[in-house]
């Protein structure tokens, strides 16, 4: 009799199940009859020019299929992916190396209402293409009280602006003289040098480079790596924080690989 493999004991299977069922997260092991292998074989969320599927998570892609931190939504037909609070507009997708071009959606017409106002980009979920030679991280100061030539105060004008002034310091050059009297809070961001080559560093030139974006790289999934190799369809299980496998012949079982075929009973 061929055994199956199982990633963790009956009764922590129990608890998993109690806790689906409490917490109302529809997923295969509390809807017996789901068929998680098809529902999560190619599901895509789509908006606008961008289309995405596993590990991403939103509308048109099933619970249970995709990483809750990866949740995107369309706002006006433009593509949003939240990480750490902070939202991003996804403005271009490379399939072939996995990579996205994207850009603080906070950001976009004004530098001075940051959203939230202390952040730095975050994730565990991606490398940062922006550590190649190319990008450099900006920081934006706000509501500093000295002028200087290298640095400069940009005044904040538009309607609605939650600082006075902000200005910016690029990785490498180290906090301008009297920076710690500017606001505690402040933004850093990668920014592509090549898009302030031969530009006066004024507010409209920053906000230009930081609208144009940033890529980041999905990192490597070994588990689903595993689970494909092996005909399954990956998914994301919510309680555990952790991908799993469903297969074909399967799909109730919470697995980390699909086991081999069973070989036909000889007569």
């Amino acid at each position: 009799m061929n055994s199956r493999r199982f990633p963790c004991s009956l009764f922590s299977l129990q608890v998993l199940f109690v806790s689906h069922v409490i917490l109302g997260i529809p997923l295969s092991l509390s809807n017996p009859g789901l068929d998680m292998f098809s529902i999560c074989r190619d599901p895509k969320f789509e908006c606008g020019d961008i289309s995405l599927g596993y590990p991403f998570s939103g509308e048109g892609i099933e619970h249970g299929c995709g990483h809750p931190d990866l949740q995107l939504s369309c706002d006006d037909g433009a593509a949003m992916l939240e990480i750490k609070g902070v939202r991003y507009k996804v403005l271009q997708v490379e399939h072939h190396d996995r990579t996205l071009q994207i850009a603080r959606q906070d950001l976009e017409n004004s530098l001075c209402n940051p959203e939230p106002e202390d952040s730095i980009f975050d994730s565990t979920l991606f490398n940062i293409i922006s550590l190649i030679p190319g990008y450099v991280n900006v920081t934006l100061l706000y509501d500093c009280p000295f002028p200087t030539e290298s640095y400069g105060v940009l005044n904040c004008s538009m309607k609605g602006d939650i600082y006075k002034n902000v200005s910016f310091e690029f990785e490498g050059e180290g906090m301008p003289p009297g920076a710690g009297d500017c606001s505690d809070n402040n933004v850093t961001v990668p920014i592509l040098e090549t898009s302030l080559t031969g530009t006066v560093l004024d507010y409209q030139s920053i906000l230009k480079s930081l609208n144009a974006g940033f890529r980041v790289q999905l990192k490597d999934n070994p588990e689903c790596q595993k689970c494909a190799g092996t005909g399954g369809t990956c998914g994301f299980e919510y309680v555990w924080n952790q991908t799993v496998c469903y297969c074909r012949n399967n799909t109730n079982l919470l697995l980390q690989e699909c086991p081999p075929p069973q070989a036909p009973d000889k007569e």
